[in-house]
C-alpha cells in the first residue's frame, strides 16, 4: 500500500482509543482532574508530536522513485490496474537471473514481447522482480512461460510490473490464466492482446 497519498484528519484526543498506519498508536486520554487549559495545552502538545511521528512515517515508507514495485497498491477492478499502467504486455520469458540489488534477492527476467496495448516500443524487455517470497510485492515467473503483464515506464525508460501479484496473468495455450491475487480476470485487455480471457 503506498501511503503517499494519505490524507490526515485530526481525531479528538479526547474520544480516540487507537488508530492504525501499518502500525498501532495509542492515545491517551487527557485527565479530567487537570484544569481545562492545561488539559488543551497537553493535548495539543500530544497532537504534535503524533503529528511529526505519522509524517516521518509516512516519509519513510513512502517510496519517492515510485519505480520499485514494493508498496503495491490494491487495484479494485481491471479498468483502475489499467489505468495505473503504460502498458498492457504479453511476454514470453526467454531467461532468469539471480541477482543481489541493495542487499536484496532480485529475479532478472528477460522476455520477448510477443503483443502490446498500447504499442510498446521494444521487441523485448528486462523486468527486475523482487525473489517470490509470498507477499504480494513479488511473482514467480518461470522460463519458457508466457505471461500477460501491466507495466509502467519510468522517465528513463525502464519498465517494471504496475502490481505483481494483480497484474500478472499466466497464460496456456493462448487463455489468459489468473493473477497470484485472482481479483478479476484479465477480461477485455485480454482480446487486446490476442488471447482468451
Amino acid at each position: 500500500m503506498s501511503l503517499s497519498r494519505l490524507t490526515m484528519t485530526q481525531i479528538p484526543l479526547a474520544t480516540a482509543t487507537r488508530w492504525s498506519v501499518g502500525m498501532t498508536m495509542h492515545f491517551v486520554r487527557p485527565d479530567p482532574r487537570q484544569p481545562s487549559r492545561e488539559r488543551r495545552k497537553s493535548g495539543a502538545t500530544r497532537t504534535s508530536a503524533l503529528c511529526i511521528a505519522l509524517a516521518a512515517t509516512l516519509a519513510a515508507c513512502s517510496s519517492g522513485d515510485q519505480q520499485a514495485a514494493g508498496d503495491s497498491p490494491f487495484y479494485a477492478s481491471l479498468g483502475a490496474l489499467e489505468s495505473a499502467s503504460d502498458h498492457a504486455l504479453l511476454i514470453s520469458v526467454t531467461g532468469i537471473e539471480k541477482a543481489v540489488i541493495e542487499g536484496m534477492d532480485q529475479d532478472i527476467v528477460h522476455a520477448d514481447v510477443e503483443a502490446s496495448d498500447p504499442d510498446f516500443d521494444h521487441k523485448t524487455v528486462t523486468l527486475t522482480l523482487p525473489v517470490d517470497n509470498g507477499t504480494d510485492d513479488s511473482v514467480e515467473l518461470r522460463t519458457g512461460t508466457e505471461y500477460a503483464v501491466f507495466v509502467k515506464v519510468s522517465d528513463s525508460g525502464v519498465a517494471y510490473l504496475t502490481s505483481p501479484d494483480q497484474g500478472v496473468f499466466p497464460v496456456v495455450d493462448g487463455t489468459a490464466g489468473h493473477s497470484d491475487a485472482g481479483t478479476f480476470p484479465l477480461g477485455d485487455a485480454a482480446r487486446r492482446l490476442g488471447l482468451a480471457g
